[in-house]
């Protein structure tokens, strides 16, 4: 899957000769070419042009930057200050090949804030107006990229695929370099035979800029589904939602390469719990042999939450495709019973939850079925579709218990979610989703009240 991705930016930079990613490698190859010349004048100049021209073809001279009102000397403070100081030069060279080790890591949060100070410090004036800049986490990355090649662009699309991914700590800084460093030694074989792939045509691209393509591409590919093939779509949701599920907050990184002994005390604690382990299953089947579901026990017992909820599920994205007309369910199905089952006769707001639900699966079951018993039609329902097939009004319930099992109760969160994720900008989305989402789930029974999930034991399911 890795290589796949890659190789659709390698596949571009091929077809023409001439295309913005090549504004990188000419930036970076300047660098490193003439890191330690920069005190000629000459030099120093062309060092700041490649800077300034590179930025702008990657995009941070657009709209309001404060960098589009100044001219290419802006960026001699950074030069200056941090990139001829010389604690700063081992990072040239230190990202370029494998194997990638914790000194290469250390003392790039040092970096990272004097790159920032460069500009905030130096820039006071814009437009003839007294201001204060802000240098945001995508420009200082994409600086550091585009000189040292040791940290990957954090821009919109890399920092949302590095959510779906599962990783939690998603801002520029050392700890997420790190978790990102695992990232690549979990998939090294796929990076490398990225990196041989680009040796080929004579280009060094290092460890961090091959983890930026990846991750840029995935975030674009998921944020526009509507530009590439469903099969494509299917098959990254398919692999981010196996990684998702499957990372953990104990950093490989740390204990790469060591072997790790567990003390006597541990043992003991391990055999314990394998004992209570297996003392709880046993009271889970004699529980379920009485009718009594595991949800019931959870609820019971006042666990907080008995699953992880993944970002990316049944190869559907929960921050994609996810605004819905305002229509419950309970109300469309009364609708559509009224008008003789006939999906013609429903409004367009109807129509739309309709289509949301797949209610096409399940029209003859319902027909002959009794009013009470079309919630449990309609979750077998729910549990069988995948993809797309999931839609706004259905995952809305999904959305609205990851909320609230996640960031809390309230539509205050879910505002909060929709802005964060770059679902919309209108509040009347994000209480469209809420709306929907909610009063679908409580009539489901998948959720309570206030928006948690009381039905585990479905949620459990659905995510498989």
């Amino acid at each position: 899957m890795i290589y796949e991705i890659i190789s659709k930016y390698h596949l571009l930079s091929v077809r023409d000769t001439h295309h913005r990613f090549k504004s990188w490698e000419h930036c970076n190859n300047f660098f490193i070419a003439h890191k330690g010349n920069l005190a000629d004048e000459n030099l120093f100049d062309n060092s700041c042009l490649q800077l300034a021209f590179y930025l702008a073809s990657w995009g941070m001279m657009r709209g309001g930057t404060f960098l589009l009102q100044k001219d290419y000397r802006i960026h001699k403070y950074f030069i200056e200050n941090v990139v001829m100081n010389d604690k700063y030069k081992k990072y040239y060279s230190s990202m370029q090949g494998l194997p990638i080790n914790k000194d290469d890591i250390e003392g790039l949060n040092t970096l990272i804030d004097d790159t920032i100070k460069a500009y905030e410090d130096n820039i006071k004036i814009i437009n003839g107006i007294e201001t204060r800049v802000s240098v945001t986490d995508t420009l200082a990355s994409k600086i550091l990229l585009g000189v040292y090649g040791i940290v990957p662009a954090y821009d919109r699309y890399f920092v949302e695929a590095m959510k779906s991914h599962g990783f939690k700590n998603t801002k520029l800084c050392e700890d997420s370099i790190k978790d990102l460093v695992d990232f690549y030694y979990d998939f090294e074989s796929d990076f490398e035979k990225c990196r041989m792939l680009f040796k080929k045509d004579g280009i060094n691209y290092p460890p961090m800029k091959l983890i930026d393509m990846y991750f840029w591409q995935v975030g674009y590919m998921l944020a526009n589904p509507d530009k590439f093939l469903e099969e494509e779509l299917q098959g990254i949701c398919e692999f981010v939602s196996k990684y998702s599920q499957k990372i953990n907050p104990v950093s490989k990184f740390q204990s790469r390469g060591k072997d790790v002994s567990l003390s006597k005390d541990k043992e003991r604690v391990l055999g314990l719990k394998e004992e209570m382990s297996s003392h709880i299953n046993n009271l889970l089947a004699n529980s379920n042999e009485k009718g009594i579901s595991s949800g019931e026990i959870h609820e019971t017992m006042n666990f907080n939450k008995k699953i992880d909820l993944p970002i990316v599920f049944r190869q559907r994205n929960i921050f994609v495709k996810v605004i819905p007309t305002v229509c419950n369910l309970k109300n469309m199905l009364n609708k559509l019973e009224e008008n003789n089952w006939e999906f013609e006769k429903l409004k367009p707001w109807e129509k739309r939850s309709y289509e949301a639900y797949k209610i096409d699966n399940v029209i003859n079951e319902l027909i002959e079925s009794k009013k009470n018993e079309w919630p449990s039609i309609i979750k077998d329902n729910i549990l069988k579709l995948y993809g797309e097939d999931i839609g706004a009004s259905c995952i809305d319930i999904y959305l609205v218990g990851f909320v609230s099992e996640e960031y809390g109760i309230g539509i205050n969160n879910m505002f909060n979610l929709v802005k964060d994720k770059s679902i919309s900008k209108k509040l009347n989305s994000a209480k469209a989703i809420y709306t929907v989402g909610k009063g679908d789930g409580i009539y489901l029974d998948l959720l309570y009240n206030d928006g948690k999930i009381k039905d585990w034991d479905f949620f459990d399911k659905w995510v498989i």
